[in-house]
C-alpha cells in the first residue's frame, strides 16, 4: 500500500483508538485511582517524581525508541505540549529498559520537547502495570490515574484535549479592584 493511501487508514486507525481508550476511561471521580509512585532520572542523571509535578495534570507516557506505535505517537506529543504551553500541564515520557546514550541521542533526534525519564529495568513499568508500549496514563491534579490508553493516540485529538481540559484546575477569579481578593 502506497503512503498516500496508508495515511488516511492509520488516520481513522488512531481517530478509532482514541475513541475506545476514551470511552474505557470515563474519567469520573470513582474511576480514579491514586498514581503508584514515580521517581527516575531524568537525561542529565537528576532524580524527578511525580510528585514535583503536584497541582499539575500530567500525562505519563511509557515508550521505547524501538516501539514503532510510539515512535509514530511522538509528533503527536509534541504537538500536545505546544497546545497546552502556559497550562498546568506537563508530559513525562518515561523510556523503558534503553540505555541514556541512546534514549539522549534519539530523544534529541525527534525533538522531544518534555521530560524525558528513564527507566532501565522496567520496575516503573511494571509497577504502573503497563504491559503494552506505548501505553499512558492521565493523571489528574490531585495524583489520581484518570485515564489508561494502550497504544498510541492522536494526542490533539478534540476528544482528547476535552478530557485534558476537563481535568485542568478552574483558573482563579481576578480581582474587581488591584490588590483585593475577589469576592
Amino acid at each position: 500500500m502506497s503512503q498516500r493511501l496508508a495515511m488516511p487508514w492509520l488516520s481513522l486507525w488512531l481517530l478509532a483508538c482514541a475513541g475506545q481508550a476514551l470511552a474505557a476511561n470515563d474519567g469520573s471521580e470513582e474511576a480514579a485511582t491514586p498514581a503508584p509512585p514515580l521517581r527516575l532520572e531524568n537525561l542529565q542523571g537528576q532524580p524527578l517524581s511525580l510528585a514535583d509535578y503536584a497541582g499539575r495534570v500530567v500525562l505519563v507516557n511509557f515508550w521505547a525508541s524501538w516501539c514503532g506505535p510510539c515512535i509514530t505517537e511522538i509528533p503527536s506529543l509534541r504537538d500536545l505540549h505546544a497546545r497546552m504551553a502556559g497550562e498546568p500541564f506537563e508530559i513525562l515520557a518515561v523510556n523503558v529498559k534503553e540505555g541514556r546514550f541512546k534514549v539522549h541521542r534519539f530523544s534529541r533526534m525527534m525533538a522531544m520537547p518534555f521530560p524525558v525519564l528513564l527507566d532501565p529495568d522496567g520496575q516503573a513499568f511494571a509497577a504502573w502495570d503497563a504491559q503494552v508500549l506505548p501505553t499512558s496514563f492521565l493523571v489528574d491534579v490531585d495524583g489520581r490515574v484518570r485515564s489508561r490508553i494502550q497504544g498510541p493516540l492522536d494526542w490533539t485529538s478534540d476528544e482528547v484535549i476535552r478530557e485534558i481540559e476537563m481535568l485542568l484546575p478552574a483558573p482563579s477569579q481576578p480581582s474587581a479592584i488591584p490588590g483585593r481578593p475577589a469576592g
